[in-house]
């Protein structure tokens, strides 16, 4: 054998070579009728270029031996074929060997393929033995970068074995591991007309680190693969990217292929890929009917590591493209990384959607993170997971985020969902299929869109949501087991009576551990119930128990999560809007041996009660205040009416005047379950700004006033301890007008009137439900009438009674509202009226001390009857709850009034109401006047 080498210098230009036993030292032109260089029993080192034209037969290419030879093109080297494939068949290998026991080394090689006819297979191997020996072998070290071209068939690196391509796929070149192309990192790109396919291993081994691919396919009808293994074995131990893209129509692109059982070395393996693997499917505007597979197992086992298939769907209008993730039929797809698929754009142009894919006893198998689809391209058209005919997907303990149908045919999926999981869509089960579902942790959650189906579901301190869109009410059926640990489900319900709409879990099976039961009210007014609303039915061993997590209100009234309450029903649990009464169990008697005992009859159990919620009591507490906090007498307003300047007798024409009240108030509501009670404040303030005097010492007052006020409120239910705390805030603007008779011994009528706007902020904030806040606004007047008239004096003192009475209309008015719950909240009435008739003693003078001075004080008691024309209500779901006690109501008053100076006066009190059913009202005020 001949050891053959040339320098770096070295090169070829090849137009039609025959073969070739030795080499020039210069390039030259060489003629022949054959296109390849036969290096048979030789040993050649070329360091150069070489570039071969024009050739027109079968087989061309740049190296091929029938045996025993060694090509050596050292490192930097570069092959390019130009014009290749007129001939018939028109298949051309840039570096290729054929035959057995060869081998082939380069270093940071280049090669390029260009030319717009012939199948162009750029690098390859092809062995003739099926012995372990004499198989050829290429090495390619460093990074080797790929870049072919053709309107037909273009291929990157093909490992292949002869044998088994003529024996129909039963027979291969077996080995007991040897790779038989050994790259290190691989630049290829590939531009085809009816085919590409980069890598490829054909019964024969191939191996490389890292690879980057860009690949593209334009006729119709044409196929693309990025990775693909026929009966071979491919490896890497680094990192893969692949961009494949497709323009026509009807193509096949795939981005990870593994096809049919491993002949080559009897491994259960057909792919395998250490490091991680990115995949980027394109299909252009011009693509439709066209299917994309990130990675696709057809008879055949591949196995990934972190693995992620991006979908680009250029098309701008529906294209009819369809897009699987994983595909894998009669074979198995394990990734023990994480895995993720999307798309880029325009997801919702796409025909039909499969992240993970196993039709016909396929497999796959996540051993990690899965994520599928997202929140940007959701769609309940999509599949996350789909199963058929005897296959199996397995998600094993990572977190996963699904987007899409997951549903199982005569197949099974198990997913066993981590902490932080987050699954949107249904599920479903179809002609024996299963569909086993844990979902661990308390971040995960599954978002259920529409009625599903599933075989074993279980939620480990983990939400189940039943999704509300607003169109309608769902139903999870399991047809096995349910297995709560401290998991929670959210439901919806249209609060009624028994027959409501709702969501609704429906297990065939057994249930265990503990699960809380969270209900959205949708749109429900409340209603009574018997049983109750049927959410959860269990045809097995109800050993499960399922709690409320939070309140449930509709309309007036709170609902309960119960277990049913007969043999009938004791396996299910319903909302119902009452509680029963605990019925006291007494002890049972000594029993007389001597008689036999006669048992008393059962008891009747009591009617059970429909629980208020305590919302109602703050929403009356806030109508209530607002209508009353204003309210003024005239007392109240200007103090003591009747000074005037003791050493002028001066009628002060205008005045200034500021009030404050501080009150508590607490009454009871018409169902006697709730008590409330509340604080307020308020300032008023105004002054006169015209009088008018007749006939004597009568005078007529005019005048404007302004006032702010805060009520707030707690309300408690004795059945269930809710709370609720309201609170209103507002202002009012308005005018008055008095006239007094002014006798001149100070007795005489008078006549008091007022009409004042308010307008008020409110809120109701209810333990575990959203703070609800809404308007009200109104006018209010009144007319008060009352005589004054001595009943003694003495010295400096004079002592007098005041008969008045005084009715007032309030008008405010809270705007309908509409909870976040769907109950309509409204006042029960439209307006109020409120008579007061009552009488003031009061004793008016100086002390001695006093006597040259203009100080006078007037200490008083009152007594009032209030009656209001109807009780304060509310409606809360087309429902009344009604204050109760204050329709009627006794009033004590005590306080003195007095002028300070001739400009100054100040007046205070405290006011003490008893009404019926625990009503009661404590006040007390202080105000001053200043006259000017």
């Amino acid at each position: 054998m001949r050891n053959l080498g040339l320098g770096n210098k070295a090169g070829f230009f090849i137009i039609a070579a025959t073969y070739l036993h030795t080499f020039p030292s210069q390039a030259e032109t060489l003629s022949g009728d054959t296109t390849h260089i036969d290096f048979t029993n030789k040993n050649i080192s070329v360091v150069g270029s070489v570039t071969v034209t024009d050739a027109s037969r079968h087989w061309p290419g740049l190296v091929f031996s029938d045996g025993n030879g060694t090509l050596d093109l050292g490192s930097g080297s570069s092959v390019t074929s130009i014009g290749f494939g007129t001939g018939d068949p028109s298949h051309t290998y840039a570096v290729y060997i054929r035959g057995n026991n060869n081998s082939f080394k380069a270093d940071d090689l280049t090669v390029k393929s260009v030319g717009s006819g012939g199948r162009k297979y750029t690098i390859g191997v092809a062995n003739e033995s099926v012995g372990v020996n004499d198989l050829s072998h290429m090495e390619l070290t460093g990074l080797t970068s790929i870049d072919v071209t053709s309107n037909q068939t273009v291929s990157g690196i093909l490992s292949q074995c002869l044998p088994l391509a003529s024996s129909g796929g039963t027979s291969g070149c077996n080995s007991a591991g040897l790779n038989y192309i050994k790259a290190e990192d691989l630049l290829i790109t590939l531009q085809g007309g009816e085919a590409s396919r980069g890598i490829e291993s054909a019964g024969l081994g191939l191996s490389y680190r890292n690879a980057s691919l860009t690949s593209s396919v334009k006729n119709d009808n044409a196929y693309s693969y990025g990775l693909y293994s026929l009966n071979g074995y491919l490896t890497s131990s680094g990192n893969t990217s692949l961009r494949l893209s497709g323009e026509g129509k009807t193509q096949q692109v795939i981005g990870i292929y593994a096809s049919g059982k491993n002949l080559y070395n009897n491994n259960t393996l057909s792919l395998s890929l250490d490091g991680s693997a990115e995949i980027t499917l394109s299909a252009a505007a011009t693509s439709t009917g066209s299917t994309f597979r990130g990675v696709m197992a057809d008879n055949a086992n591949a196995r990934l590591n972190d693995t992620s298939v991006v979908f680009n769907n250029q098309a701008t209008t529906d294209s009819s493209n369809n897009f699987y993730g994983i595909y894998s039929r009669r074979g198995s797809v394990t990734v023990e990384g994480n895995y993720s698929a999307d798309f880029s754009d325009y997801a919702s142009k796409a025909k039909s959607v499969v992240y993970l894919y196993a039709p016909d006893n396929g497999n796959i198998q996540l051993n990690k993170n899965v994520s599928l689809g997202s929140e940007r391209t959701k769609d309940e058209a999509f599949y996350a997971m789909y199963a058929s005919n005897g296959a199996s997907i397995n998600v094993n303990d990572g977190k996963l985020t699904s987007y899409g149908i997951i549903e199982s045919s005569n197949a099974q999926i198990n997913a066993n969902a981590g902490d932080n999981s987050y699954i949107w869509g249904r599920t479903s089960v179809k002609n024996g299929g299963q569909v086993n579902l844990t979902l661990s942790g308390q971040h995960s959650v599954w978002d259920m869109t529409a009625n599903s189906s599933l075989t074993d579901l279980a939620l480990n301190q983990s939400t189940l949501n039943f999704l509300n869109d607003g169109a309608s009410f769902k139903t999870l059926s399991v047809a096995g087991d349910y297995s709560g640990q401290n998991g929670l489900i959210v439901m919806n319900t249209q609060l009624g009576d028994d027959a409501s709409p709702t969501d609704r879990l429906e297990i065939a099976g057994n249930t265990s551990g503990r699960t809380y039961v969270a209900v959205n009210n949708i749109g429900g007014q409340g209603a009574d119930t018997i049983n109750g609303i049927e959410l959860i039915t269990v045809g097995g061993n109800s050993d499960g128990t399922f709690e409320q997590s939070g309140r449930i209100v509709a309309g007036l009234y709170d609902y309960f999560l119960v277990r049913g309450q007969d043999s009938a029903t004791e396996k299910n649990w319903y909302l119902t809007s009452a509680l029963s009464p605990v019925t006291p169990v007494n002890p049972d008697p000594e029993p007389d041996p001597q008689n036999d005992p006669i048992p008393d009859p059962k008891p009747e159990p009591a009617p059970a009660d429909r629980v208020v919620r305590p919302e109602s009591g703050s929403y009356l507490a806030n109508r209530v205040a607002a209508n009353t906090m204003f309210i003024t007498r005239l007392h109240d307003r200007l103090g003591e009416t009747q000074y005037t300047d003791v050493l002028t007798g001066e009628r002060r024409v205008t005045s200034l005047w500021l009030r404050q009240v501080g009150g508590h108030n607490r009454f009871r509501e018409s169902s006697e379950q709730l008590k409330t009670q509340s604080n307020r404040y308020v300032a008023q303030m105004g002054g006169d700004i015209a009088q008018w005097y007749g006939n004597g010492n009568s005078r007529l007052h005019l005048g404007l006033m302004a006032g702010y006020g805060n009520s707030q409120n707690n309300t408690q239910s004795s059945l269930t301890h809710y709370r609720s705390r309201g609170q209103v805030e507002g202002y009012s603007v308005g005018a008055y007008g008095t006239w007094y008779a002014n006798e001149a011994n100070k007795t005489g009528a008078y006549l008091d009137g007022w009409i004042q706007y308010g307008w008020f902020k409110n809120q109701v904030n209810g333990d575990g439900l959203a703070t609800e806040k809404y308007r009200s606004k109104g006018i209010s007047s009144s007319l008060e009438g009352g005589y004054s008239f001595k009943v003694g004096e003495k010295a400096y003192d004079s002592y007098w009674l005041q008969p008045k009475a005084q009715v007032v209309w309030m008008g405010i008015k809270a705007d309908d509202h509409r909870e976040e719950n769907g109950s309509m909240a409204a006042d029960g009435s439209s307006g109020n009226l409120l008579t007061r008739l009552g009488l003031r003693a009061y004793a008016q003078g100086r002390h001695d001390s006093d006597a040259d001075k203009q100080r006078l004080f007037q200490p008083f008691v009152e007594i009032n009857w209030l009656h209001l024309m109807r009780d304060f209500a509310v409606e809360i779901g087309g429902e009344e709850n009604r204050q109760v006690g204050a329709k009627d109501v006794g009033e004590v008053k005590l306080g003195v009034e007095g002028q300070i100076n001739a400009n100054f006066n100040v007046w205070g009190n405290v006011a003490q109401q008893i009404g019926a059913d625990g009503y009661s009202d404590t006040s007390a005020q202080f105000g001053v006047k200043y006259l000017f």
